[in-house]
């Protein structure tokens, strides 16, 4: 396969990407250099995202050469870079594009890294959208449905927002309520005490927001059937 033909091949996937990038922009990401290190494929909005600069020369490169740019179309600004031991830390507040240079001298080495938002999914306790069956005690956890953040190493979770609970009985009428926050509010807590074998809860319509985002997010929905 010729260069062109690849080239072809790849510009539809930015299509997918809710953030357009220039034909710039697409170019500088596919000439991404070794000098330039990174942990992950991508940076995650609003967390601290390492990088580290391996340049095989006879002094290590200076904080001072080092830059960072968030791109945004064909625009472009500075975001801070801090120092952690020998790594560098970017923290980008949306998503887009990061431009790494590295200045050494006759050249500057660049590196474009995609910005994305943090993998999340819902959880009720252990379970989460991949679990079919739910014992009655752990369909009442007093954690209500968490939003655990699902990459990273990160041990921790965005903030919840609301989420609909639904009851599915073959003797009475569909029940739900809506639920502030990630805790059960009392309403949420008297249905889910309803629960009897083989009744159905859904939860869905399940909102949040995770550092870095302006919008909410949608978790998929969770569907439990009561042991």
């Amino acid at each position: 396969m010729t260069w062109g033909q690849k080239y072809l091949f790849l510009i539809p996937l930015f299509s997918l990407i809710n953030c357009s990038p220039s034909q710039e922009e697409v170019n500088q990401y596919y000439e991404s250099r070794a000098l330039i290190s990174t942990k992950d494929k991508y940076f995650y909005v609003g967390i601290d995202n390492l990088f580290e600069v391996v340049a095989q020369q006879e002094s290590p490169v200076s904080f001072e050469k080092i830059s960072a740019f968030q791109l945004n179309g064909s625009k472009s600004k500075p975001i801070e870079i801090r120092p952690l031991n020998k790594s560098y830390v970017v923290k980008p507040d949306t998503l887009g594009l990061i431009q790494i240079n590295v200045d050494l001298g006759d050249k500057i080495e660049r590196k474009v890294i995609r910005v994305r938002t943090l993998e999340v999914e819902g959880r009720l306790g252990k379970y989460s959208a991949y679990s079919d069956k739910i014992g009655k005690r752990e369909l009442n956890s007093p954690y209500g449905i968490i939003a655990w953040i699902a990459c990273c190493n990160i041990k921790g979770k965005c903030k919840m927002i609301e989420y609909e609970i639904m009851r599915i009985n073959n003797n009475n009428p569909i029940e739900k309520v809506i639920n502030k926050g990630e805790r059960f509010e009392e309403k949420s807590k008297k249905l889910l005490s309803k629960a009897q074998s083989a009744d159905i809860y859904i939860f869905r319509k399940i909102k949040y927001r995770c550092p870095g985002t302006n919008h909410l997010q949608r978790l998929h929905d969770m569907v439990f059937e009561i042991r």
